[in-house]
Formats: C-alpha cells, sequence, structure tokens
C-alpha cells in the first residue's frame, strides 16, 4: 500500500537580495511578484521512503544540499540516497548557488534562514505519522507550446545564439503524476515540463517562481491538493519570446501550461511496490591534462571572446585561479553526475543533476516506451549544461562558455552525450530487473 503526505513552506526573501541566474542583472531586488515556496512529498510503501522536494530557487550550492540532505536523513532514518532536492531554476530567486555572482549580506542571511525552514519542513512532514494518507496513482500527458527551442544559428556571423523568437517546440511534452485517495479525491500532482523559468529578464528585479507560481495556482484552484513542479530537461529550452520585464506576460504562460495540465487525461497505473537504485556516470572533460600554460593559454583565449556578460574578463581570471586545483593531478578529469531511478508500476522516474539538452529526454522516452517516462533535472546539486552531440558540433554558449561559471578547467567532451544515455539505459535496465 501506498501513502503520501506533502507540505509546502514561504521561502520569500524578507528583504531586498541579489537575484540568481543572470549575469547582467544589476542591483538588488525591488518587491515581490510572487511568493516563493519549497513543496516536499513524501511517499512510503510498506519497505522505503521516499523524500521530493521542490524549491523555488535556480540552484543550490552542493555543500548545502548535502547539508540538508544529511540532516533530513538523521532525523528521519531515510537513506540519503532517497531524499531528492530540486530547484526549479527560476532566475527570479535569491542566489544560493557556487556561480560566484554578487551577494550581499542579506543574501548570505537568507541563505541560513531557508536552509533551516527547507529542513524543517521536510523533516517535520516526514515525522507527521498521522498525516499519510493511502493513495493510488493516476498518470497523463499533455502538450503545451509555451517553452521552445532556444538556440538558433545567427546568419551574419555563423554563430549558434540564445534566441527563442522564430522556434519550434523540442519536447511540448507535459506529463502529470497524480495522487488520489479512494474516493478519488486529489491529494497531490507532480508536474514535468521542461523549460527555464526565465521569461522575467535581467531587467527584472522582482522576487517570482516566474511561470510556475500561476502553473501551480492555476492548477490547485480547480483541482485542489498540492502542486509541485518538477523541472526536466530544459538545458535548450526557453519560454516564447526573449526574456521580459512583463508579469503579465509571465502570468500567461503559466496559466497556459497549468491549463495544459487540466486538459490532460489520466490513467489509474497499478504500484505494488517502488523499485530504486542509484549510480554516477563519468563525463570526461575535453581537456585531460592541465597545465599553467594550459591554463594560461586557455585565459588569455576566453578574454577575446565577444560575450555580453558584464565582468566577463574579471571572471576568467576567477577561473583561472580556480584551476590551479587541478594541476598535477594523474586522475580521470570530467564531471561526475549523479544518476536516479525510480520505478512505480508503468512509470519511470529519472532523477539527475545537471542541466540536459530536451533530446536526452525524448531518447529516454525512446528506450522504454512502454513506460511513462518523467525526467527531473537540476537535483542533488549543482552541475552545468549538458549539450547533446548535436550542440557539441555547433557550438555556442552552454558548450563554449557556460563551464567557466561552474569553474571546470574545459567543456565536456563530445563523448559525454553517449556516455549518458549508456548509464541511465543500464540503470534504467537494473530498475526494471529488480
Amino acid at each position: 500500500m501506498l501513502t503520501i503526505q506533502s507540505n509546502k513552506i514561504d521561502i520569500t526573501p524578507k528583504e531586498p537580495v541579489y537575484l540568481a541566474g543572470f549575469a547582467n542583472r544589476i542591483g538588488p531586488s525591488h518587491g515581490v511578484h510572487r511568493p516563493l515556496s519549497s513543496r516536499c512529498i513524501i511517499l512510503k510503501d510498506s519497505a522505503s521512503t521516499f523524500c521530493f522536494i521542490s524549491n523555488d530557487l535556480m540552484e543550490m550550492k552542493n555543500s548545502l544540499i548535502k547539508k540538508i540532505k544529511d540532516l533530513i536523513s538523521e532525523e528521519t532514518l531515510i537513506p540519503s540516497s532517497q531524499i531528492f532536492i530540486h530547484n526549479i531554476h527560476t532566475h527570479s530567486a535569491p542566489i544560493m548557488d557556487g556561480m560566484g555572482l554578487t551577494e550581499n549580506l542579506a543574501n548570505k542571511s537568507y541563505e541560513e534562514i531557508t536552509t533551516i525552514a527547507i529542513t524543517s519542513n521536510a523533516i517535520s512532514t516526514i515525522n507527521n505519522k498521522q498525516g499519510f494518507k493511502s493513495c493510488r496513482i493516476k498518470v497523463g500527458t499533455g502538450k503545451s507550446t509555451i517553452g521552445l527551442h532556444r538556440r538558433t544559428i545567427e546568419a551574419s556571423t555563423g554563430q549558434c545564439i540564445i534566441s527563442s523568437k522564430n522556434n519550434t517546440s523540442n519536447d511540448p511534452v507535459v506529463s502529470v503524476l497524480q495522487f488520489v485517495d479512494q474516493e478519488e479525491n486529489i491529494l497531490a500532482n507532480i508536474i514535468n515540463y521542461a523549460c527555464h523559468p526565465v521569461s522575467l529578464g535581467p531587467e527584472s528585479l522582482k522576487v517570482s517562481p516566474d511561470f510556475v507560481g500561476k502553473t501551480r495556482e492555476t492548477i490547485e484552484e480547480k483541482w485542489g491538493g498540492m502542486a509541485i513542479f518538477f523541472n526536466g530537461a530544459a538545458g535548450d529550452i526557453n519560454p516564447i519570446g526573449d526574456p521580459l520585464n512583463d508579469l503579465n506576460n509571465t502570468d500567461k504562460l503559466g496559466g497556459l501550461l497549468g491549463n495544459s495540465v487540466l486538459e490532460t487525461s489520466f490513467k489509474h497505473v497499478s504500484v505494488e511496490c517502488l523499485s530504486f537504485q542509484t549510480d554516477f556516470a563519468k563525463l570526461p572533460f575535453q581537456i585531460q591534462h592541465i597545465s599553467q600554460k594550459i591554463i594560461q593559454e586557455q585565459a588569455t583565449k576566453k578574454k577575446e571572446e565577444h560575450t555580453g556578460f558584464v565582468g566577463w574578463k574579471e571572471k576568467i581570471d576567477d577561473w583561472s585561479n580556480q584551476q590551479q586545483k587541478y594541476l598535477s593531478k594523474d586522475k580521470f578529469l570530467g564531471r561526475e553526475v549523479q544518476l536516479n531511478v525510480l520505478k512505480m508500476g508503468s512509470i519511470l522516474l529519472i532523477i539527475c543533476q545537471g542541466e540536459l539538452f530536451s533530446s536526452y529526454h525524448i531518447a529516454f522516452r525512446n528506450m522504454f516506451p512502454e513506460y511513462t517516462v518523467f525526467f527531473f533535472g537540476y537535483t542533488n546539486g549543482e552541475s552545468g549544461y549538458l549539450p547533446d552531440q548535436e550542440a557539441f558540433d555547433i557550438g555556442g554558449y552552454e558548450v563554449e562558455q557556460a563551464y567557466v561559471f561552474f569553474n571546470e578547467p574545459s567543456p565536456l567532451a563530445p563523448s559525454a552525450d553517449g556516455i549518458l544515455k549508456n548509464a541511465v539505459s543500464d540503470l534504467v535496465n537494473n530498475v526494471i530487473k529488480s
């Protein structure tokens, strides 16, 4: 028998803070568009308990993720591997990542308060034994085109740039996991869709969960229960149009996505038990040997690149200093990415760090067509973009520049595409066989 409990807590900052995501944003926040929340769903069968947390944040330092997971595990005895901390990736939330953008004392205070709030909410929810309700699972898939492929080739230069003005939807699928009681009353809805929450651009100084806030509100007003959003393989997906300072547009997009969920048809899924496994994929960097000469050559080359980032040259100096840790290291140079797979009957939840490009989720669906495949990115710690093979061939910001902000020594090697897909395939097959 499955049981479930959910709860949320407000994590809206009480004073002006610097917002995450846009390197060109000037000044701290000014006002609130919609409140931020941390939402927690606890799912139990007779043998295991799983904790899902979704925060209205862009990213969180890996050290903070570990701290929260360890504290929850200590207080509840849930294995740390079965605690999933997701950030919806809104670029209108306070900085809590390790990318080195501007911070102030209010940000540091917010980080401390919010870490405690997220942890306490999860622990109290798990320990409230009387709050659990038996549930059944329904699953549905619909379509939404608020997210468009954001990469295009600029005709005048041949360069790959970010612009979704004239593009089409790469992955319009919106998947919904619905938990209902024996009378079909809705207890909670998990919404899985791939799109950067950046409808509010760098000129906006409003705190906001971006379009996700209106999406959840639309669903909760109609169905009740708690709506919890998990962003998908959104590395190359932006909302329709360029980012604006238009709150009405943000709510319009959120309402459209919410209505897509409301129009979804559902089917019951028989779930006898939950099957879970976790592993890591090792994705190599293009550069496999670091020397002082290589660092200097890369720094000089990067400073000459044309970017729209304020303080790019200073960031390269900081990046160069960070690379000293790789000197004389006789070891594999790459990014280690945590992978998790939870099977619930004919449903597969694939849970991963990082910003995967949308083609990965499409590939996972094609690998396992007999299952409804959810993909949760941005989970359990910071990790950079994971472009697909086509993007490695074309280049562009996500391939050639973004790694600097994560203080990695070089872009990932193109072989990362196949390595990750094989790792996910192996892990899913192991779960299916278990």
